[in-house]
């Protein structure tokens, strides 16, 4: 089978990761479809973004999600899919499986862009059972594939709903505050998959695309540096992290900010190989970087 890739279809493209990989997939020249969800209600600024893709040459066609005929239809003649979809769209990532399943499609990119779970089966939450299905049902079928591995989102993760409260001067993390945690911008994201998509030697494997690694304590160090404010900090014991999980509200604040904690304390953030050099023409944006650019270095 040929490796050239001229086509690329992508779900959710309008999404919080979608979006910026959409963008830079057509930066990159590729011809792109957009697989827009059939009779889903979008508000004006996801509206706005489909537009504005489309009128730098994407393609919307919409497609029945719950119907494996018109996915299939939806998908024909592209080389590359990247499902951009949220953890709750798991049938419609399931039937988009099957119909990549059915088609001569090159690639798959599932549903990934976070922490390393789906190469880790044995680390069970709720949050990623979908991911385990979804990686699951590729190696059942031999897709070929590649896992997008990039730690936390430096743009999304600090806020007090993840334990990070910089207003208030603290910081709330499972563990010693010794165990590393990896970072990618969002916008990074996209720049690494509309580069890695065209290049076979990262196919049927995990790419590791975390820009940063730093351990929660490091993280308030740079903050306090940047700000010259300082930061108190509060550390919760795995036990009392998953207590706290699993009698919370699935998908609460809680819930999360314990689940996604666990994670970087059972050291399964990132990937083990950070794959960014091969890039060099990227220049990512470290977790400073964002620092300074949001707060402002003093």
């Amino acid at each position: 089978m040929s490796t050239s890739i001229k086509t690329v279809a992508i779900t959710a493209a309008h999404g919080n990761v979608g979006g910026h990989i959409t963008n830079y997939i057509l930066k990159k020249g590729y011809a792109v479809r957009i697989l827009n969800r059939a009779g889903a209600t979008q508000d004006t600024k996801k509206k706005q973004k489909l537009e504005e893709f489309k009128g730098r040459g994407a393609i919307i066609v919409d497609v029945d999600y719950d119907n494996i005929d018109s996915i299939v239809t939806g998908i024909k003649g592209v080389d590359v899919v990247v499902s951009a979809f949220g953890g709750n769209f798991l049938q419609a990532s399931l039937n988009l499986v099957e119909a990549i399943h059915r088609s001569p499609v090159k690639l798959f990119l599932p549903t990934e862009y976070g922490c390393d779970v789906s190469n880790h089966p044995e680390y069970k939450s709720p949050m990623f059972q979908s991911k385990h299905e979804v990686f699951d049902a590729v190696k059942k079928y031999k897709i070929p594939y590649m896992l997008v591995i990039c730690g936390y989102f430096i743009d999304m993760t600090f806020e007090p709903w993840f334990g990070f409260d910089f207003a208030n001067g603290k910081v709330t993390t499972v563990g010693t505050g010794k165990e590393k945690w990896g970072f990618c911008h969002r916008e990074d994201v996209g720049k690494y998959v509309a580069e890695a998509i065209g290049q076979p030697k990262f196919w049927n494997g995990t790419l590791g695309i975390h820009t940063d690694t730093l351990t929660a304590d490091e993280i308030v160090a740079n903050y306090e540096e940047v700000t010259g404010k300082k930061i108190s900090k509060d550390y919760i014991t795995p036990e009392k992290a998953l207590e706290l999980r699993d009698s919370s509200q699935l998908f609460s604040p809680t819930f999360l900010q314990m689940d996604l904690q666990l994670i970087a304390y059972k050291g399964i953030s990132h990937y083990g190989v950070q794959q960014i050099k091969e890039f060099p023409n990227i220049k990512p944006i470290t977790v400073r970087d964002f620092f300074v650019n949001t707060y402002g270095k003093k």
